[in-house]
């Protein structure tokens, strides 16, 4: 997990510690990634998502980067 972690953070021109060091840096990221793919939705349900379940929400990042195409 933190390694695909790490891994979206940078695919999202984040440092692979911002997640870890920074205080809802992954909300951030998560936001980011719903606004580049053109997403419908709120920080608040990013937060949500999170909080419920975060492993399947950084999941679910990484197969929308990948859909976007994103190295």
């Amino acid at each position: 997990m933190p390694c695909t972690v790490c891994n979206v953070a940078t695919r999202t021109g984040e440092c692979c510690c911002m997640p870890f060091f920074v205080p809802g840096g992954t909300v951030v990221m998560r936001t980011r990634i719903r606004t580049l793919g053109g997403i419908q939705g709120s920080a608040c349900n990013d937060f949500c998502a999170l909080a419920c379940c975060g492993p399947c929400a950084v999941c679910q990042m990484q197969r929308e980067l990948d859909n976007m195409g994103v190295p």
